[in-house]
């Protein structure tokens, strides 16, 4: 009976020790999965905020290119304008030179000289026109590429904030997987637990019935 006894103190022991180290894995399956679960949180939280800041920084370099863009077609617009001038200075000082020398010149020189500030004339029309064209050109272009980039912008902006959102659907879900999952394995160690306590005390009538018989 003694031996009946023993043989069966020491299966007891062997289970116990296999639970305890059963446990014992499950309790570090369970901290080693919270610990990748924070992992994960916090990869996308960083992400989150790089791509926040991401949407600041291109956001400023747009505004930037923009205004840089409007100061450059104004310096093209004013130095075009500033020739012009200087172009219709130029004919003007000669339109009056050659009305100086229609003063001293006979009437023969009069008709050529009348020719040539015609001829002026017509230079400085189509210089003005030409400056007009131009200028109305560079105001079309200048806004459609202003269009161009404000639209640029918009779908950029767009895109972020879809990415932000999604980042902000994916922790959401994360945390509550993590939830979830935490709480199942608390369930499941504490069931473990219970079987374990299940398992010595059916062991332990077991091993009181052999000393009975």
């Amino acid at each position: 009976m003694g031996s009946v006894a023993e043989k069966t103190l020491g299966q007891i022991h062997e289970t116990n020790i296999l639970m305890n180290s059963s446990i014992y894995e499950t309790m570090e399956a369970v901290q080693d999965t919270k610990e990748t679960i924070n992992e994960i949180s916090k990869d996308l939280e960083e992400l989150q905020e790089e791509t926040s800041k991401s949407l600041q920084k291109n956001k400023k370099e747009l505004q930037k290119e923009i205004k840089q863009l409007e100061n450059n077609v104004k310096s093209e617009i004013s130095e075009s304008t500033n020739q012009s001038l200087t172009i219709i200075c130029n004919r003007t000082t000669a339109i009056e030179k050659s009305t100086s020398e229609l003063n001293k010149g006979n009437q023969k020189s009069f008709v050529k000289i009348q020719e040539q500030q015609n001829q002026h004339i017509k230079c400085l029309q189509k210089s003005f026109a030409d400056q007009n064209k131009f200028l109305i050109e560079n105001d079309k272009a200048l806004h459609k590429r202003l269009s161009v980039l404000e639209n640029n912008q918009l779908e950029i902006l767009n895109k972020l904030a879809q990415l932000d959102r999604a980042l902000t659907k994916t922790n959401e879900k994360n945390n509550q997987n993590s939830q979830a999952l935490t709480a199942k394995v608390d369930e499941q160690t504490v069931q473990l637990l219970k079987s374990q306590k299940k398992w010595f005390v059916f062991v332990l009538i077991l091993v009181f019935i052999g000393y009975l018989l």
